[in-house]
């Protein structure tokens, strides 16, 4: 399926352009898109936190043998 990305109308499709076109997923019109873009975020920075935390632990572990 091809959409057109350049349509944004105040129309279904034309808001999903809107949305899927900004850059700050906050100021999203759909509820719902806003409340998965949040989800995704805090686990993305949640797993990066928990990477950086790994490595941490494997160059300190490393420093004590």
């Amino acid at each position: 399926m091809f959409v057109n990305g350049s349509c944004q109308e105040m129309d279904a499709i034309g808001m999903l352009m809107k949305d899927m076109n900004k850059r700050d997923w906050y100021t999203m019109y759909n509820k719902k898109r806003v409340e998965l873009m949040r989800c995704f975020k805090e686990a993305q920075e949640e797993r990066e936190v928990c990477r950086v935390m790994e490595e941490l632990r494997k160059e300190e572990r490393a420093k004590a043998f």
